[in-house]
């Protein structure tokens, strides 16, 4: 993970995001014990005759450790500011959050909504409001997943409809935000398939 946050950072390619997401999702948090939180699963071997060893207190090895310090990348590599004449705020991940972008003044707060098997889009609200009262002129790119489609895809702003890019490139909003800028984004979810890299 940490070698495609500074690949995204370096070069901007939307790939690297969307690695940094199926890892988060399918790496980090997948390793919990669902009853038992507390519990993380750090090597399951695969191979016959292999079994997982149990540490003193029968509940798994020593390196279990490393998975709890795998959850302190919950809040990582949400958000990017790149300075410079293409100065603006990369957002590319959906989490719940809070960010103060102290060079512009703008506090961005991120909602997202629980996913449900009734409603398959994922459904952001982002909001931004200006420390200054005549606002901050400022550009947020904002990802559009590679996993989901153009038909049923939707961007608005303060309730206007955005052109929207497409699958696995960013939305680019320029303008003058003030208090009360709220963009709302929807990406009907899709399954996708991927390889799986043999190593023999």
């Amino acid at each position: 993970m940490q070698v495609s946050r500074h690949l995204f950072r370096w070069t901007k390619e939307i790939a690297y995001a969307d690695y940094y997401e199926r890892a988060l999702i399918n790496g980090v948090l997948s390793i919990q014990r669902g009853r038992d939180p507390a519990v993380m699963i750090y090597m399951l071997p695969q191979g016959p005759g292999r079994s997982k060893a149990v540490s003193y207190h029968g509940w798994g090895t020593q390196y279990n450790s490393l998975g709890v310090e795998s959850f302190s990348k919950l809040g990582d590599s949400i958000y990017f500011e790149e300075k410079g004449a293409k100065s603006g705020l990369y957002i590319i991940q959906y989490i719940p959050s809070t960010f103060n972008w102290r060079t512009t003044g703008l506090t961005v707060t991120q909602q997202v909504k629980p996913l449900s098997s009734s409603d398959q889009h994922l459904q952001v609200s982002l909001s931004i409001s200006a420390a200054k009262t005549n606002g901050q002129y400022a550009t947020l790119n904002v990802r559009i997943p590679s996993w989901t489609s153009v038909n049923g895809a939707k961007a608005t702003l303060n309730d206007k409809d955005l052109q929207l890019a497409s699958p696995g490139t960013f939305l680019t909003v320029s303008k003058q935000w003030d208090s009360g800028g709220h963009l709302l984004l929807q990406f009907p979810i899709n399954l996708k398939e991927g390889q799986t890299q043999v190593i023999t």
